[in-house]
């Protein structure tokens, strides 16, 4: 039914008014799961490259620059085959008690042998053969397993001091086990040697003395009895001698473990070498000072006083660095182990002696009391059995010390002669640079540099609240897209009618959400578009622009109003006059007709948006409004509606309920989430029905659809439609010339098709009178409807 006026106002007829409540809330979708794709990781590490180039830079350079700052450290070592002491005193022959000196041990005392290998006598003697500084190099022994082999690590930050000093050790440690093997028996037989002249001249004294008495007192033989005393007596003052001479032994001996023991240390010290943790701390500082440094050059010159205080502290890091020591030397005291084995040997020569002590006290009084009984001799019996009995003893003393000499000068040419008791299984050889290693920290650097560099970008993609990817409008949105547009601000504001030199990609693009925006509202009632934002700056009105020329090129009747009442750009685009427009229809300064203009392409006309008023949402939410819409429906095959920004205003939210559509218009990376939310959020409440979103501004890599399909695809097809092969995309034969313009490339194409320029749509009057005049038919002059 038509419209009919009451009172100066427009009534529109029942059922004629869009329903602002015929299209339901859409049903939220559960949000689905975000899944990032190795795609989608790449394409963030394309977005984020500045700050992953600079983080993989800075973490190469860092550590480049701590491996040329750190001193090189070296490393060789040796395995050693020890013996242990396998000696020990023992005296369980008191009749000769030097010819056992020295009985085999049962085992190995390798543990020891590890403990005098750290000790600082030994250390302090390699040090000084080597001519390596103390406390340059850092010693480590092991013992393997359960065997007699000891592995030697040495580690220092000069490789001659490294090598020195482990050839020096087994060198020193092969003499001192040497000598301590031989030291026992040397003095040993150094005290039988003397013990042995001693005695060969009192046995000399004693042959003298006998003869000496026996010419000069005439001496004769004694009886049976006399005989069987003195002899008895002479026995016992021989064992007496024997105990006396086993006492002295064991007295020496003694003597000579308390002095060993009295030179011997209770503890070792154990020296353990660290890495100083002040060198660390200082390098830590220096890094944070270069990471400074490298941001402050952003905004200062390398001359600046900002760059210059930090480079003084980073010159007094890099001098505090080098004036401190690598490692710590710290040494722990631990009980000497040799100190527990003498203390046993000098327990055992003590009660070996007590023993001795007993005996010979026990002899002493026997002795005393056979001579006792001689009493009954005469003097020269006595005298002349003494002598005798002297000089028994002191033969029987010298065979004793003679057969011991014998015996100890063939055991210390046996030791001497036996094998080494260290043997080097394996010989330190040229130290190998252990740390620091350039592949190896290169290697490391570039890894943990990608890794923060990935790790970095992704916490400022996280941290980023735009949306800079389709995927992720899609998910976050749950509409689909209809088109992507590259940056169309630099290539004008009427690319599509640049038919002298075209953009056949972005030609093609419009065609794309031509054919995308038709099949989302086949099944409408009626071809109502409303063009919008978020925010200003989007696009939206080249957009709706470019559209509209699309549409009309397609042989459709198309009418574009500019509703953006606070900026309109239309008028603008297309060059004509903002006045009269659409505020001037509406408040009834103008007639509707008068403010349709035609702006040079066929089938298509423009409504700009006139005066601002001061009211922009009411004018477009009153009824007025309404009855307008609906003359624009019925005057044309499609009516776009190039309205404000969400955000900005509410008049998109009022007008996107009258309409049959929305599209809504995004750049990539300039809107934050929030806001493109809140946009979409005002469109459901205001129940509009978005059919998709339209990508603007894009760069040809940021769009998967855009560089993977449209752009690549097109371009080779597009080669082949201007080779005159077939017709176009628009039902134009290819084959005309292209001299011809647009308004003739339509007229023959609707020929062609028996498609007459005449649309099926009625004019703005229908069967009703106009909202500003009588009912009389709007048409251009050639009876072509508006």
């Amino acid at each position: 039914m038509p419209s009919t006026i009451h009172q100066g106002e427009i009534v529109p007829a029942p059922g004629s008014i869009a329903d602002a409540g015929r299209y339901p809330l859409p049903e939220e979708s559960p949000p689905s799961e975000p899944t990032l794709s190795l795609r989608d990781f790449f394409g963030i590490l394309r977005r984020r490259k500045l700050i992953a180039i600079n983080v993989f830079v800075l973490v190469v350079v860092l550590g480049i620059a701590i491996t040329l700052m750190t001193k090189p450290v070296y490393r060789t070592g040796a395995r050693l085959l020890v013996e242990g002491r396998t000696n020990t005193f023992a005296f369980s022959n008191v009749s000769d008690p030097l010819n056992n000196v020295f009985q085999p041990k049962t085992g190995r005392d390798v543990d020891t042998q590890v403990e005098v290998l750290r000790s600082p006598l030994v250390l302090d003697r390699v040090y000084k053969q080597a001519g390596v500084a103390p406390g340059s190099v850092d010693l480590d022994v092991q013992r393997v397993d359960r065997t007699d082999v000891i592995n030697l690590t040495v580690t220092s930050t000069s490789r001659d001091a490294a090598e020195q000093f482990t050839k020096a050790l087994p060198n020193v440690y092969r003499d001192d086990m040497r000598r301590d093997r031989l030291h026992e028996v040397t003095a040993s037989l150094n005290f039988a040697r003397n013990t042995l002249q001693q005695q060969t001249a009192k046995l000399q004294g004693t042959e003298r003395n006998l003869q000496n008495f026996k010419n000069r007192a005439h001496v004769v033989n004694t009886g049976d009895e006399a005989t069987d005393a003195i002899t008895q007596a002479a026995t016992s003052r021989s064992d007496l001698a024997k105990a006396e001479l086993d006492e002295a032994r064991l007295q020496a001996q003694l003597d000579t473990l308390k002095g060993e023991r009295s030179k011997t240390s209770s503890f070792t010290d154990n020296p353990v070498t660290t890495t100083n943790p002040q060198v660390q701390q200082l390098k830590d500082q220096l890094a944070g000072l270069l990471s400074e440094r490298k941001q402050k050059l952003f905004l200062y010159q390398p001359t600046d006083d900002e760059i210059r205080k930090v480079d003084l502290q980073i010159a007094d890091l890099q001098s505090r660095i080098a004036g401190t020591p690598d490692t710590i030397t710290n040494t722990s005291r631990a009980p000497n182990p040799a100190l527990a084995e003498l203390d046993g040997k000098i327990g055992d020569v003590s009660a070996q002696l007590n023993a001795s002590s007993k005996g010979l006290s026990a002899l002493r009084r026997q002795v005393a009391s056979q001579e006792s009984g001689l009493g009954r001799f005469n003097n020269i019996q006595r005298e002349e059995a003494r002598l005798a009995r002297d000089l028994e003893n002191s033969t029987s003393a010298y065979r004793t010390l003679s057969q011991t000499v014998l015996q100890l000068t063939l055991r210390k040419t046996a030791l001497e002669a036996a094998d080494d008791p260290v043997t080097t299984m394996q010989a330190g050889g040229r130290a190998a640079q252990i740390s620091p290693r350039m592949s190896r920290n290169l290697i490391a650097a570039l890894f943990l540099g990608a890794l923060l560099a990935c790790g970095a970008a992704l916490l400022q993609e996280s941290l980023d609240d735009h949306l800079r990817d389709e995927e992720e409008a899609r998910r976050l949105l749950g509409t689909s897209v209809l088109g992507y547009f590259p940056m169309l601000a630099n290539k004008g504001m009427r690319a599509v009618l640049n038919m002298e030199n075209p953009d056949k990609g972005l030609l093609e693009s419009f065609r794309v959400l031509r054919s995308n925006v038709h099949f989302a509202l086949i099944n409408s009632p009626g071809q109502k578009l409303l063009v919008t934002s978020s925010v200003p700056g989007e696009g939206k009105s080249h957009i709706a622009s470019n559209l509209a020329i699309a549409m009309a090129m397609n042989g459709r009747t198309v009418i574009l109003v500019d509703t953006d009442l606070h900026r309109p750009r239309q008028h603008e685009i297309f060059g004509v006059s903002r006045y009269p427009g659409l505020t001037d229809a509406l408040v009834g300064n103008a007639k509707l007709r008068d403010c349709v203009q035609e702006v040079g392409v066929p089938g298509m006309r423009l409504i700009t948006a006139g005066v601002t008023p001061p009211n922009p949402a009411e004018l477009l939410g009153s009824s007025v409004m309404d009855v307008v819409m609906d003359r624009l429906g019925k005057g044309a095959d499609v009516v776009i509606f190039d309205s404000p920004p969400l955000l900005a205003t509410s008049d998109s939210q009022v007008l996107s309920s009258k309409v049959d559509g929305v599209i809504f218009v995004m750049q990539l990376g300039r809107v934050p989430r929030s806001a493109t939310k809140r946009s979409f959020e005002l469109l459901r409440l205001a129940r509009a029905r978005v059919i998709g979103m339209v990508f603007n501004q894009i760069e040809e890599q940021s769009s998967k659809a855009y560089s993977g399909y449209g752009k690549y695809y097109y371009s080779d097809y597009a080669d082949d439609v201007e080779d005159g092969s077939g017709n176009g995309h628009d039902g134009v034969a290819t084959s005309l010339p292209k001299s011809e313009g647009t308004g003739a490339l339509l007229t023959r194409a609707r020929h062609f098709w028996n498609d007459p320029p005449t649309s099926s749509k009625g004019d703005f009057n229908g069967n009703g009178p106009h909202p500003n005049g009588p009912s009389t038919p709007d048409t251009n002059g050639d009876n072509r409807p508006l």
